[in-house]
């Protein structure tokens, strides 16, 4: 049972909870995932995964901030985090993915997943 004098914060809600899991795993693990099917397609093609990946990555980038503006989100020092911290993630996040989705069509393009 929690202890009644622990304050109860946003972050510990269901929904903060769920947000920060979709944001640190789950939407890593589908784009993970959707590099490996659009590897194993043809090249350059765009298809339903090129547009998945997208909608992921934007996805990502959305949970990160209502974490941050509306759950109390924090950092990994567990230090409120910020709008720069949100930006900062948000500039990894399109630069990895960019990368990602390139990596995974080279590879379809090598044939090396297929």
């Amino acid at each position: 049972m929690a202890d009644s004098t622990d304050p109860q914060t946003k972050q510990n809600t269901l929904s903060g909870c769920g947000v920060r899991f979709f944001w640190m795993l789950v939407g890593n693990m589908a784009l993970f995932f959707l590099a490996i099917s659009i590897g194993q397609t043809a090249p350059f093609k765009l298809s339903w995964r090129d547009a998945a990946f997208l909608v992921v990555v934007l996805a990502l980038a959305l949970a990160r901030f209502v974490d941050i503006s509306f759950l109390d989100g924090r950092t990994t020092e567990d230090k409120p985090a910020t709008l720069a911290d949100w930006r900062r993630y948000t500039v990894w996040l399109l630069a990895a993915g960019v990368a990602v989705w390139f990596a995974a069509h080279a590879l379809a393009a090598a044939g090396w997943m297929r």
